[in-house]
C-alpha cells in the first residue's frame, strides 16, 4: 500500500509493507499551500494532479512510484482547481477571472487587425496521451512554414552533451508535430526531457553547433536520446466560465465509458462529445436548472436505448411551486425523465449519491436553506440541516420514490456499501443523531421492498461521519472535524463495524479505536479525513495537533494503530 502527503516541506510518496514502518519511495514539489485540493488523485489509472506553487498543474504517474518528469498542463493565470475524467483521459482545469484579453481581430491569415478585448476561456479540457516506453532513442523531422516558431525551450547543459529539451510551448512546431502522431505514432513525440543529440548532418555533442544548425536550416532532421517525459497534455476545449458555484462543480461530467460529457449552463443540459468536448452534439432543456450529477457507473449496453443515467435539480421558482429532482436515462435531444420528485418543503439544494454497483439508484439528501451552498461541509453535530431523505429507483421498482428519514430526523450521514454482488441485496448506512449518534441500515434487492434494520451497538463519543471500504466488507464510524465538528479530545476515536454478505443484515461492532490519555495537550485534534485503504485492510487518519499533523495508520481487523508518521504544518494526505 502507498499512501501520499502533501506536507509544507514537500510532497511524498510512502509505501507500506506488512509489519514494517513506513519507507519513503519519492518526494515530489511542494504543493499550493494550504489549497484543500492541491492533491487530485485517480484510481483506476494511478495518475495524480497536484496544483503547484506557481500556478501550474502537475502531473506524475503513481503507479511507477512518481519517477520520471512530470507533465505540466500550463494555463492563463494561475489555474485554482483541477480534476480527471472517469476513465483519466482527460484533465478539465479551471482558472479565476482576473481580467479581461486584448487581443487582435481581422480576416488576415495571422490575424491582424484592431486589437479588441475579447472573452477569457478559463475552463479548458486537456487531452492526455502516454508515450509508449519501449523506444531509447526517436528521429523525427520538422519542416519550418516560416510562420511558426519551433516552440521549445532548450538547455544547453554542459556544453558538450547535446540541446535539453525543457518546455514544448502549446503554440509551435514541435507541439503540431505531437499532435500529428500522437494517435498514429505515439512514440514519436517529442517532450521535456528529451535530449537533441544530432540536427541534420550535424552529428556533434556541441550544443552551439546544434543550435546554430535548427536557427539556419529549413528542413530539421532531429535525432533525440528519450528522457523521462511520459505523458503529453494538450488543450481540446476551452470554455467561458467566470463564476462556478460549489454545487456546479464539477463542471463537465463523462460517463463512465467517456462517450458523452454533460455540461450544466442556464435551464440547459449540453450533450458534448466525450471524445472532443467542444463538439456539441444534443440540448436538453430544464427549467431553473442548479445541479446535475451524472451516474459514474452505469455502463450501458450496446444498442440499448439507455445511454447514461443523470439526475438534474431545479429549485422552485416561487413559493407556490415545488422543487424538482429528475432523473434521465438518455442523452437524446428527445429524452425525457424517467422519473421525476416534486419537493414542496423549503428545498434549498440536494446532494445525491448515485448506487456504486450498477449506477441506477440515487440517494437523494435535500438540504434546507439553513446550509448555503457554499457550506460543502454538509455534517454538523445537530445533522445536515435537510428535509429529507430519498431513495430514488427508476428501474425495476413498484415504489420508485421511499423516504428513508423526514424532517423530523436528524441524520448525520449516509453512504452506499459496495458489494461485488450486482444482484444481491442493496445496503444504505445511515447515522441518525441526536449524540450519541445510532447506526442504522436500508436493505432492499432490486423490484423488492424496503428493510430496515437498527443495530444496537453503543458507540462512545461524538460520531458525524460514515466510511466506506470498496468491498461491501466493513465500514468506519468517526469524526470528521472540518464538517462541522471543529475541535474535541474525542476527534480520534472510531468505531469499526463488520458487514457480512449473508445475511444481508449481519452487522456487528468489530472494534473501537481509542487513543491514550493526553496530558501535555491543551488543544484537541482535528481530524481532516479518514479512509481505507483499496484492499479495506487498513484505515488512514489526518489528524492535526496543535501546529503539526499526524497520519495513523490502524489496522481495519482489531483497531490496533500500525505506525504514525508526524509532519510539521497542516497537511493532506490519501
Amino acid at each position: 500500500m502507498n499512501f501520499i502527503v502533501a506536507a509544507v516541506n514537500g510532497t511524498h510518496i510512502y509505501q507500506v509493507e506488512p509489519k514494517s514502518p513506513p519507507k519513503l519511495v519519492q518526494s515530489l514539489p511542494r504543493a499550493q499551500p494550504g489549497h484543500p485540493e492541491c492533491l487530485v488523485p485517480h484510481a483506476g489509472s494511478g495518475l495524480l494532479a497536484m496544483l503547484q506553487p506557481n500556478g501550474l498543474v502537475g502531473i506524475w504517474d503513481t503507479a511507477m512510484a512518481a519517477m520520471g518528469a512530470p507533465c505540466e498542463v500550463p494555463g492563463q493565470g494561475p489555474i485554482a482547481r483541477c480534476y480527471f475524467s472517469s476513465g483519466a483521459s482527460f484533465l478539465v482545469t479551471w482558472e479565476h477571472m482576473t481580467s479581461l484579453r486584448m487581443e487582435g481581430k481581422g480576416k488576415g491569415p495571422k490575424g491582424k487587425g484592431s486589437p479588441a478585448f475579447g472573452r477569457a476561456e478559463n475552463l479548458s479540457v486537456w487531452a492526455l496521451t502516454r508515450r509508449p516506453p519501449q523506444q531509447k532513442d526517436l528521429e523525427v523531422t520538422i519542416q519550418k512554414d516560416g510562420t511558426l516558431k519551433l516552440g521549445i525551450n532548450v538547455d544547453h547543459l554542459d556544453g558538450k552533451s547535446g540541446l535539453l529539451l525543457r518546455r514544448v510551448d502549446p503554440e509551435g512546431l514541435v507541439h503540431q508535430h505531437n499532435l500529428q502522431v500522437l494517435k498514429s505514432s505515439p512514440e514519436q513525440m517529442l517532450l521535456p526531457g528529451d535530449q537533441v543529440l544530432a540536427v541534420n548532418e550535424v552529428a556533434s555533442s556541441d550544443a552551439q553547433a546544434l543550435s546554430e544548425e535548427i536557427q539556419r536550416s529549413a528542413t530539421l532532421r532531429l535525432r533525440l536520446k528519450r528522457g523521462s517525459g511520459w505523458l503529453f497534455a494538450h488543450a481540446l476545449a476551452r470554455f467561458f466560465a467566470p463564476h462556478i458555484s460549489p454545487l456546479r462543480w464539477p463542471p463537465i461530467q463523462w460517463t463512465s465509458t467517456e462517450r458523452f460529457a454533460l455540461r450544466l449552463v442556464t435551464d440547459e443540459v449540453l450533450v458534448l462529445d466525450g471524445q472532443k468536448p467542444s463538439q456539441l452534439l444534443s440540448r436538453i432543456q430544464v427549467q431553473h436548472l442548479s445541479q446535475l450529477m451524472i451516474s459514474p457507473s452505469f455502463t450501458a449496453v450496446e444498442g440499448a436505448n439507455r445511454s447514461c443515467y443523470f439526475a438534474t435539480f431545479s429549485p422552485a421558482p416561487s413559493s407556490c411551486g415545488p422543487a424538482m429532482v429528475r432523473v434521465f436515462s438518455d442523452c437524446a435531444k428527445t429524452a425525457r425523465p424517467v422519473l421525476t420528485k416534486g419537493l414542496f418543503s423549503s428545498a434549498a439544494w440536494v446532494t445525491m449519491k448515485w448506487e456504486p454497483s450498477e449506477g441506477k439508484d440515487l440517494l437523494l439528501l435535500v438540504h434546507s436553506s439553513e446550509l448555503t451552498e457554499e457550506d460543502l461541509a454538509f455534517r454538523t453535530l445537530h445533522g445536515h440541516g435537510a428535509n429529507g431523505l430519498y431513495l430514488l429507483r427508476a428501474e425495476g421498482s413498484r415504489e420508485p420514490v421511499t423516504v428513508l428519514t423526514t424532517s423530523e430526523d436528524v441524520l448525520l450521514d449516509v453512504e452506499w456499501c459496495r458489494g461485488a454482488d450486482v444482484s444481491a441485496m442493496r445496503r444504505i448506512v445511515t447515522l441518525l443523531g441526536p449524540q450519541p449518534a445510532t447506526v442504522a441500515l436500508v436493505l432492499y434487492a432490486p423490484g423488492k421492498p424496503i428493510q430496515r434494520v437498527s443495530l444496537d451497538a453503543c458507540m462512545h463519543g461524538v460520531r458525524n461521519s460514515i466510511s466506506c471500504d470498496n468491498f461491501g466488507r466493513s465500514f468506519c464510524i468517526h469524526v470528521q472535524s472540518e464538517r462541522g465538528m471543529g475541535l474535541s479530545n474525542e476527534a480520534d476515536s472510531a468505531d469499526i463495524f463488520d458487514l457480512r454478505p449473508e445475511p444481508a443484515d449481519a452487522v456487528a461492532h468489530r472494534c473501537a479505536v481509542h487513543v491514550p490519555p493526553r496530558e501535555r495537550e491543551h488543544v484537541g485534534p482535528s481530524v481532516s479525513s479518514v479512509l481505507f485503504s483499496p484492499n479495506g485492510r487498513v484505515l488512514l487518519a489526518n489528524v492535526q495537533i496543535e501546529m503539526s499533523s499526524e497520519l495513523r495508520c490502524i489496522s481495519a481487523l482489531d483497531g490496533r494503530q500500525l505506525f504514525s508518521v508526524r509532519f510539521e504544518g497542516i497537511c493532506s494526505a490519501m
